[in-house]
């Protein structure tokens, strides 16, 4: 078989693999019972997102959309709760957060499984139904 033909199969036979492969979400709020069990995953996700207001009041249903490596989007949807973690391969990614219609991105980029940093998506302007942290115990 021809070295060129070789080259050009294994190539499409990886984005083959890269785009088939599944992206797990997990999205939940900061109450005492979701937000404990989101902190106890932390480790089984390598990208989190966190969505507040400057003043630190959370925010729910962002819009959030995630690029990945050969700008193909990984996931697209809204988030149940001001904190959002995925599962993704390793790569640089595009993390586009939109509340308020204003949209904010960020370039992220994964090295490995579990013990990311948070990414924080901060909105300047205070919102209707925003849930602040004093609401909750700590």
């Amino acid at each position: 078989m021809n070295s060129r033909l070789v080259l050009v199969i294994a190539i499409l036979l990886g984005v083959i693999v890269a785009t088939s492969s599944e992206v797990n979400v997990r999205t939940g709020a900061i109450t005492a019972g979701d937000g404990e069990r989101m902190m106890r995953e932390y480790a089984d996700y390598n990208l989190h997102l966190a969505f507040a207001q400057s003043t630190g009041e959370f925010l729910p249903d962002v819009k959030v959309r995630i690029t990945g490596p050969a700008n193909e989007v990984v996931y697209e949807g809204v988030s149940g709760g001001p904190m959002l973690f995925a599962r993704v391969p390793r790569g640089n990614y595009r993390v586009t957060a939109e509340y308020g219609g204003k949209a904010q991105t960020q370039a992220i980029a994964i090295n490995g499984a579990g013990a990311q940093p948070m990414h924080y998506f901060r909105w300047k302007e205070p919102a209707s139904h925003a849930w602040t942290t004093s609401a909750y115990p700590r």
